[in-house]
């Protein structure tokens, strides 16, 4: 209720002040999809629930078979019909929605904390010195209640590497994998090259100019992407002063906080599936995922009505998606074993 009082807020007044009212009050973009922030649980974590597989005291479920989903939805369909989202987040890509976002035609997204707000607010030091960008907390159903799913990352994020049958230079590539986990192969991957990306300082790994005040006029996520592989993921283990150096601003810092928040009990751990069983997970959820896209799209924006969404609950069915849940499960269930 909070949330739409404030959208309503915004829709309909020039708060850039060019004169017409361009502004959108808020877009779920995220991750190069329409629907991206809703899976990072903006609003439809609300009601309990995510847009894929979420646990429940053990259980695997999938999002939008939930009754609760359809709930969230028919909210949604009612603020885009109210104009409260952005009607161009069908269509975004990356350059877009940061013209909207650096154009002070959109007043409220779904991001990160690096490459979100730090980013943007890179971005627009100079172009407007009054650009602030605010972290908000997971939003709830009932005053008082604690956020329940938030984009938490796991403490191990599921990522590793493979050495394919072709490979001639095994030998060098389990070195090169292993020396990730070396202190020297540490702080290369974390830091880069000392005397170029970083300095010690007291001991203390500092990132330098070419990072932190890129001469090229980079943002802190785009010059350390070009640099390091701390702010991104792989076969090492992230070094937290990255991110001590990283959350540079104070509105980083407290967003940082804020989204600590949700309990995350309902967050499904890296289960990994057997071999087989990943072949014919991919081949059921590329199917599901395609027509999910194309309903949920359609429903949102008006084309269809909210209750078409129980056919497409039967088609998934058809789908497979049992199958595909019964996989999740059986994958959890072994996690936990071994956890």
């Amino acid at each position: 209720d909070e949330w739409h009082a404030a959208l309503t807020k915004i829709k309909g007044q020039d708060l850039n002040g060019n004169g017409t009212t361009d502004e959108w009050p808020f877009s779920p973009w995220k991750d190069n999809s329409f629907r991206g922030g809703f899976n990072n649980h903006a609003f439809v974590g609300a009601w309990g629930v995510t847009t894929g597989f979420y646990q429940d005291k053990g259980t695997v479920k999938f999002g939008p078979l939930q009754p609760e989903f359809k709930e969230f939805l028919a909210t949604m369909v009612a603020w885009y019909k109210e104009g409260l989202i952005d009607p161009d987040t069908i269509s975004f890509d990356q350059k877009a929605y940061d013209a909207k976002m650096t154009g002070g035609t959109m007043a409220t997204g779904v991001m990160n904390v690096g490459g979100g707000i730090g980013k943007f607010m890179g971005l627009m030091q100079e172009k407007d010195p009054n650009f602030k960008l605010v972290g908000v907390p997971y939003p709830v159903l009932k005053a008082g209640e604690t956020p329940q799913l938030g984009q938490r990352d796991n403490v191990f994020p599921g990522n590793g590497a493979a050495i394919t049958g072709s490979n001639k230079h095994v030998e060098e590539s389990v070195r090169l994998l292993d020396y990730a986990y070396s202190t020297e192969g540490g702080l290369l991957f974390n830091f880069g090259v000392e005397g170029l990306s970083y300095k010690m300082v007291n001991g203390y790994p500092t990132y330098t100019d070419l990072l932190m005040h890129n001469p090229d006029g980079l943002p802190v996520a785009q010059a350390m992407a070009a640099n390091i592989r701390g702010n991104s993921s792989g076969p090492f283990v992230q070094d937290k002063r990255y991110v001590e150096q990283y959350f540079q601003l104070p509105v980083q810092q407290d967003a940082y906080k804020i989204w600590q928040q949700p309990t995350n009990e309902k967050q499904m751990p890296p289960v990994t599936p057997s071999m087989d069983e990943s072949r014919r997970f991919a081949k059921i959820m590329g199917d599901i995922n395609t027509r999910f896209d194309e309903v949920f799209a359609k429903v949102l924006t008006g084309a269809q009505p909210v209750d078409s969404w129980d056919t497409f609950l039967a088609e998934m069915q058809q789908l497979g998606i049992e199958e595909a849940t019964q996989i999740q499960q059986a994958a959890l269930e072994r996690y936990n074993k071994r956890a």
